[in-house]
């Protein structure tokens, strides 16, 4: 996949919107049509329709990002949501050691300045997320993580208690 610092639609159809989304662009904003976000970006291309995000990728993370309209909300009633799988592939710092691994470390916020941001958190939601290496070299590895639950950063926070 050539990758751009703009979006691009791959995927349009029966209500359902797949975006490629560069490094530098958060998934959604402030608001439902904030210019600055995919979100809004989309709603532009789209006329002005709604659409809502059915997962967000970190602000600096490239990839797909899948959105709905109200139509395919309405027709499926966000069943088909529930039964997809969500699968990432990470390149992490440093030779991958942990095998296939699950982790299962709970999900909270901290406190930082004046508000909140996620964190490993023994009180926090129960999250679970199953790692195991693609490719492993001396000083960087690639791994593919497949969530179970859905908790904000989860994938960057269970790799970072993996080490």
């Amino acid at each position: 996949m050539i990758r751009s610092d703009r979006p691009r639609i791959l995927v349009a159809h029966d209500g359902v919107v797949v975006v490629d989304k560069p490094a530098g662009l958060p998934s959604t904003g402030r608001t439902l049509d904030d210019p600055q976000c995919v979100q809004g970006w989309l709603m532009t291309e789209l006329r002005r329709r709604k659409v809502w995000a059915v997962h967000q990728l970190d602000r600096d993370t490239t990839g797909l990002n899948l959105f709905v309209t109200r139509k395919a909300l309405v027709a499926e009633a966000g069943a088909w949501l529930s039964r997809g799988e969500k699968t990432y592939l990470a390149r992490v710092h440093g030779r991958w050691t942990g095998g296939e691994r699950l982790i299962t470390e709970a999900i909270g916020r901290r406190r930082v300045g004046r508000g909140w941001w996620p964190a490993l958190d023994a009180a926090g939601k129960p999250a679970r997320s199953k790692v195991r290496a693609r490719t492993v070299g001396e000083t960087q590895s690639l791994v593919e993580v497949r969530i179970e639950t859905g908790r904000s950063h989860q994938v960057r926070l269970h790799l970072l208690a993996a080490g």
